[in-house]
């Protein structure tokens, strides 16, 4: 009977050490899917600043080479500072604003958060994306981009809502991180301790995520 115990005992850790690792996995492969077309398109509009001579020039750069610092290096830990996570966030839109010099139709609040609180990187970067990709931002006067993110205690609560055109759009056939595979991903690393509402009507996709942090 005791050897038969210990036997089960060890079984039942080894099974799960063995559901982590396939977890940690998961995760890992779900956060390394980062659309490279963002990444060429930015690159195609830097160069044509700097054809241009535009004085914003140094900072597209500067801006692009603090996101790639950051996917590259600081990703590679589990949890990062919520500050770290918005300030990609902030690049990332306002390398998407070089494309377009209409931006009155695009609102973004990050401000005023618990930059301290600890999230998974690149948790909140797919829905400011899917964004972007289905409103069709660039083509048309009727388009519109709203982004908030707050902070209460340790819970963060996203709003991500955009217009949807009234044709449809062609997507990128390269893809980024879709939202089933966000929602994997959250899952996994915060079970329990997350809400995420999708509507979407002919007119208007909302998302909205709440989410508890950890605070260290």
């Amino acid at each position: 009977i005791y050897r038969n115990l210990i036997i089960n005992q060890r079984r039942e850790k080894e099974a799960l050490q063995l559901i982590s690792q396939v977890k940690e996995a998961e995760s890992n492969l779900l956060k390394s899917q980062i659309n490279p077309h963002f990444l060429f398109n930015t690159l195609n509009n830097i160069y044509s600043m700097a054809q241009l001579k535009s004085e914003q020039t140094a900072d597209a750069v500067h801006r692009l080479s603090e996101m790639l610092r950051y996917v590259i290096y600081d990703c590679n830990q589990p949890l990062v500072k919520l500050g770290q996570e918005i300030n990609y966030i902030k690049s990332y839109i306002e390398l998407q604003l070089l494309k377009d010099e209409k931006t009155q139709h695009i609102r973004y609040t990050l401000e005023g958060v618990n930059e301290n609180l600890m999230i998974a990187p690149m948790l909140l970067i797919p829905f400011i994306e899917n964004s972007f990709k289905h409103s069709h931002i660039e083509d048309t006067e009727k388009s519109w981009i709203n982004i908030e993110l707050t902070t209460e205690g340790n819970a963060l609560h996203l709003k991500a809502h955009n217009s949807m055109p009234a044709a449809p759009v062609s997507k990128d056939a390269t893809g980024g991180v879709g939202l089933e595979n966000v929602q994997k991903r959250l899952n996994i690393l915060y079970p329990g301790r997350h809400q995420l509402f999708i509507e979407r009507d002919p007119t208007e996709y909302k998302v909205e995520l709440i989410v508890k942090l950890d605070e260290n």
